[in-house]
């Protein structure tokens, strides 16, 4: 599976393995074209090997083979794919594809889907099963400048495993923690000459995890004439040697308040749960087989703000 960029997100090879300078052949033939994947014809054929791909929401499902097959059914094949893909998520899109990775991956459905699966035979089974579950903790924080710790957080357990069953629970608790992200605002107001904020990131202990897809939301003074609000994309904050600064300059002709000011604030932390929430056992009733249990945590913002 490629991007809108042919970039490859995913590969599963399922008679051989493929060099990748044959995927790479195919994004050239991409690139010659001018209206790019759109004026490539669905089934193309070079030297050694015949390209079968479908376009489907901007992303390209390719097919390459190298040897004597029907065309039609090669693209009947990547068209259950993506309609599969389209029942399991709803909306498919490369970010999507990337953060369940280990759901599209994974080797078998459920057995009232399996038969319906025209590439793959009826009762497969394993002598091993792997067990993922996702905690994801979404932060509700209202606080000012000068606190160090959330009202709550919203969480919910995804759970997939190696026959692609899923569930969702959600919980809301409330408790005490300090957080990973704070603000450090200065606003300076003149009426006269041009006004000044500043804002600079604040960093706390995430257990060694990188704090990514930063992004700030600041509202200015509504008497600002030439900027209301600053949007400003951080991406990984962490690890810097100097702390992460954003300076405006804006024009207020009008004598306004200098406090009263919510920013709101979005990342991500992979890896870190901010309340300490794991998964220390997991128990399979009815199967003989062993089962390996997989644990990911996520935290990331939800109404996150900070008032100034």
């Amino acid at each position: 599976m490629n991007d809108h960029a042919s970039h490859v997100i995913i590969e599963k090879p399922l008679r051989g393995v493929v060099d990748r300078s044959v995927v790479e052949h195919f994004r050239e033939i991409v690139e010659q074209q001018e209206g790019g994947i759109v004026e490539v014809p669905p089934v193309l054929r070079s030297q050694r090997h015949t390209f079968v791909h479908l376009l489907s929401d901007g992303l390209t499902y390719l097919t390459i083979v190298d040897r004597e097959l029907s065309p039609l059914l090669a693209l009947t094949f990547l068209r259950h794919i993506s309609d599969i893909f389209h029942d399991y998520f709803g909306e498919v899109t490369d970010v999507i594809i990337k953060d369940n990775f280990v759901t599209v991956m994974t080797e078998t459905s459920p057995s009232g889907n399996i038969s319906s699966l025209p590439w793959r035979r009826a009762d497969v089974r394993y002598t091993n099963n792997e067990v993922y579950f996702d905690i994801v903790e979404e932060m509700e924080v209202v606080a000012d400048s000068s606190s160090c710790y959330n009202i709550g957080n919203h969480w919910h357990i995804d759970h997939y495993d190696h026959a692609s069953y899923a569930y969702r629970a959600g919980h809301r608790l409330a408790y005490a923690h300090p957080l990973p992200v704070l603000i450090s605002p200065k606003l300076r107001i003149n009426k006269d000459t041009e006004s000044r904020l500043e804002v600079s990131l604040l960093t706390r202990q995430t257990g060694g995890k990188a704090i990514e897809a930063t992004r700030l939301m600041v509202p200015l003074p509504s008497h600002a004439t030439n900027i209301h609000m600053i949007y400003w994309d951080a991406g990984n904050i962490s690890n810097k040697e100097r702390l992460p600064l954003l300076t405006a300059t804006f024009n207020c002709p009008e004598d306004t308040r200098r406090t009263g000011y919510t920013a709101q604030l979005e990342f991500r932390i992979d890896g870190y749960a901010a309340s300490g929430l794991r998964v220390n056992g997991l128990a399979l009733h009815g199967e003989s087989y062993h089962h390996f249990k997989g644990l990911r945590s996520i935290t990331k913002s939800g109404r996150y703000h900070l008032r100034f």
